[in-house]
């Protein structure tokens, strides 16, 4: 922990050096003390004990729940086994049995929490365990939501609208300071899922990343120092209401797991400093409905790889690249399109084994591929790695997701959250798109960046944020089930 002496507050300035530090050198942002208690970590879901419980039968709210955050699958991994006689392995584990969702995870915390307001009337949290609702007694949620929106008390609100937080303690416990980007960008992956499903669900889909922080978090029973809310999904059209909340329930219960929470002055000055005061000019929510997409094949949703280390080194074809890098340029197009987060991510790709493409770093936009710099990037790429615990060098092509490094001049660190939940949208949409093209991928957030800006010659001060290592991959001693509710 640090010590008590750091400040509560971070000046604009100071919140830049923090997340500089946070993207540049994670590992140096913890004190040299810094160990992880193993033991009294936290649920691996947010447990309510008591209140109204309602099961998600057939519909489009379940299926989007279901596709997106439920507890969908077992991994079971039983330990000190190479994947083959040959292969490398890491330093031998006990088995372990890990609960997964269809969306990608840091460290398979799942920090990311939701919240249901249908109709404009109960709010609810959602159990991805049980694939469930309970209710939150909190019968002024969706006149806390118009407020924290700017938006007269009569606005009308979407068919369903969903709230996602971060819940703090199940990444801190782990990651420590780091946790801040880590989360926000674990809650950019879970958008983009519900934007992607959205759309084929709902039709009309309408993100707010801008609103009034403190009015939201208590309108849903949080005390925004251990979860906070950081994106509003509007799906549907805005309609009236069709009841009003309940007065006199009992709210539920929450139960923790850990006996002790650690404190960080510097991870809650880094989220003071992203938290809005004030909510934003008014945009109401349109009543025009939408006619649904076409869905995403639900296969795909479910059956999600991230078995980076085990690349074996094959070629990927053209076709599967210029894919893959398509599905996440629109993915980030569509958020734009959508909602207030700003357009500042741009793709970038390393390319070491694709059929037709000479091997070297390219800038991507709008289907095509630029040439910055010639060469083999593999060993460039394993080099620049913190923890040499993944074989990217075998990887076909990895993608790397950049971002303006100084964005003070923005709005600074409330757009940093913004950014790095355009950043989570992207990894989405390419480890989906990885898995539909028959290939693993695996994200990675702890390397040097520095390094790999280099190569691209990024102009205007842009940083790499994250890359997406992509390419075939060996089978696994690993064994994962699906998983239903009952």
């Amino acid at each position: 922990m640090r010590s008590p002496s750091v400040p509560v507050t971070f000046t604009v300035d100071e919140a830049h050096e923090h997340l500089t530090a946070l993207l540049r050198d994670p590992t140096s942002v913890n004190p040299p003390d810094w160990r992880i208690d193993w033991a009294d970590g936290p649920w691996p879901i947010k447990a309510y004990a008591g209140g109204e419980r309602v099961p998600l039968g057939p519909g489009r709210l379940s299926r989007l729940l279901n596709l997106s955050l439920a507890v969908t699958r077992v991994r079971f991994a039983p330990g000190g086994l190479a994947p083959t006689p040959s292969g490398r392995s890491a330093a031998p584990q006990g088995p372990r049995l890990v609960m997964r969702r269809p969306i990608p995870s840091g460290g398979s915390m799942y920090p990311t929490e939701c919240y249901v307001l249908e109709s404009g009337s109960r709010a609810w949290h959602y159990d991805p365990y049980r694939h469930e609702l309970t209710g939150l007694a909190r019968p002024e949620a969706a006149t806390a939501l118009r407020r924290s929106l700017g938006l007269d008390e009569r606005a009308l609100l979407p068919v369903t609208v969903l709230v996602l937080t971060s819940r703090f303690w199940k990444n801190f416990y782990k990651y420590g300071e780091f946790a801040h980007r880590l989360g926000t960008i674990d809650a950019g992956v879970a958008l983009g899922r519900l934007v992607r499903l959205g759309r084929a669900e709902y039709g009309a889909v309408d993100v707010r990343t801008e609103f009034a922080d403190d009015v939201l978090d208590e309108g849903l029973g949080l005390d925004g120092r251990d979860e906070s809310a950081y994106a509003v999904i509007g799906l549907g059209p805005a309609l009236a209401s069709s009841g009003a909340a309940v007065n006199g329930e009992r709210p539920p219960v929450l139960i923790e797991r850990s006996r002790r929470i650690k404190r960080s002055p510097v991870f809650e000055a880094i989220q003071t400093a992203a938290r809005r005061a004030e909510p934003p000019s008014p945009r109401q929510f349109s009543q025009e409905s939408v006619d649904p997409g076409a869905a995403p094949p639900p296969d795909d949703m479910v059956r999600r790889t991230s078995n980076g280390s085990l690349f074996n080194g094959r070629t990927a074809g053209r076709a599967a690249l210029l894919s893959v890098l398509r599905q996440a340029e629109q993915a980030l197009e569509e958020l734009r399109a959508v909602g207030d987060v700003p357009g500042l991510v741009s793709l970038h790709c390393a390319v070491r084994a694709v059929e037709e493409v000479t091997p070297g770093w390219y800038h991507y936009r709008q289907g095509r591929l630029t040439l910055a710099e010639v060469g083999d990037p593999a060993r460039e790429l394993q080099r620049a790695l913190f923890a040499d615990n993944v074989n990217i060098e075998l990887a076909a092509f990895t993608v790397h997701l950049a971002a303006p490094g100084d964005l003070r001049p923005l709005g600074g660190a409330r757009v940093h959250r913004q950014t790095q939940l355009g950043v989570g949208v992207g990894i989405e949409a390419l480890t989906l798109a990885a898995t539909s093209a028959g290939l693993g991928s695996h994200t990675l957030l702890g390397f040097d960046v520095t390094r790999v800006a280099g190569h691209y010659d990024l102009p205007d001060g842009r940083a790499v944020q994250a890359q997406v290592c992509v390419g075939p991959v060996r089978p696994t001693i690993t064994w994962e089930i699906s998983v239903t509710q009952r």
